[in-house]
């Protein structure tokens, strides 16, 4: 077992200064399925080497109950804020006591000078967060959708969470927002590249309707889409591509970077790799 000091963080953290409203700067933004966030040293872990590289972060199935973050004890949201100093925002179940669900947001506090708003459903699988930067409103929305979406014809849960993607989306696209959808889809958009399969009649239609409509009908770039020369990476163990980071066509001129981590030490904390890209506006 490692145990991770979480008191001797690195003054660096504390010490970010954010660039004037006016001149242009970087934004890096990763999102992770954690696959559960009660463990304190998994926590530290990703402050230290994942998210403290990163000004924002968006999680998916975190896990995590109200009563666990309203807790005095230590939890998840102290470590963020108090230790290392991220602003954190949480979403869970308001309807159940189940905690399989959970999204969150983590990010610098630099950041807060340019937040407009915070959004969420009531069953931990949505967040959507606003920024005003550079005279462009960026709006944010991470997901966890509902597992194995491709056996799941219809369901009340899985409508209404498509629902209201859909309609922070387009309320996002008719404010001329830019729109960024990240997060755990448990869903290929394309079965025939993004899941592993010895099947000889392989389909390619996408597997839930909520990845279809944001590719295909509003035009999100899948920027992580297998392209010509490119060898598709799977971001679920090894077996399927279910993690994707949507991206607006109108940032497609500000994308500066983008990456898959996947690695040993990652691999400890959860089956899932994490994406990251970066803007520069």
């Amino acid at each position: 077992m490692v145990f991770i000091c979480i008191s001797n963080i690195p003054n660096s953290l504390y010490n970010y200064i954010a660039p004037p409203k006016n001149e242009g700067f970087s934004l890096k933004l990763l999102t992770l399925n954690a696959r559960g966030l009660c463990d304190m040293g998994k926590n530290a872990w990703l402050g230290f080497e994942i998210i403290k590289n990163c000004d924002l972060v968006g999680l998916s199935e975190t896990k995590i109950s109200e009563k666990q973050i309203k807790s005095e004890k230590i939890n998840p949201k102290s470590i963020y804020e108090r230790y290392f100093g991220y602003k954190t925002h949480w979403n869970y179940s308001k309807t159940s006591s189940s905690r399989s669900s959970g999204t969150a947001f983590i990010y610098n506090k630099a950041l807060e000078q340019y937040f407009e708003s915070i959004e969420s459903d009531n069953d931990g699988r949505a967040i959507m967060i606003r920024f005003k930067i550079n005279n462009t409103y960026l709006r944010i929305i991470q997901l966890y959708c509902k597992t194995n979406q491709r056996n799941i014809k219809s369901c009340t849960k899985v409508d209404n969470l498509k629902d209201l993607i859909l309609e922070w989306v387009n309320k996002g696209i008719k404010e001329n927002e830019r729109i960024i959808v990240m997060g755990d889809q448990n869903a290929a958009f394309n079965p025939s590249q993004d899941r592993k399969s010895t099947r000889k009649d392989k389909i390619s239609k996408p597997e839930s309707i909520l990845i279809k409509k944001l590719v295909n009908e509003i035009k999100l770039i899948d920027i992580f889409a297998l392209r010509k020369k490119d060898k598709n990476v799977m971001t679920y163990k090894d077996i399927s591509r279910l993690d994707y980071i949507l991206l607006d066509k109108k940032l497609i001129s500000n994308l500066s970077d983008k990456g898959i981590i996947k690695n040993d030490e990652l691999k400890l904390y959860t089956d899932h790799a994490a994406l990251y890209l970066e803007l520069s506006f």
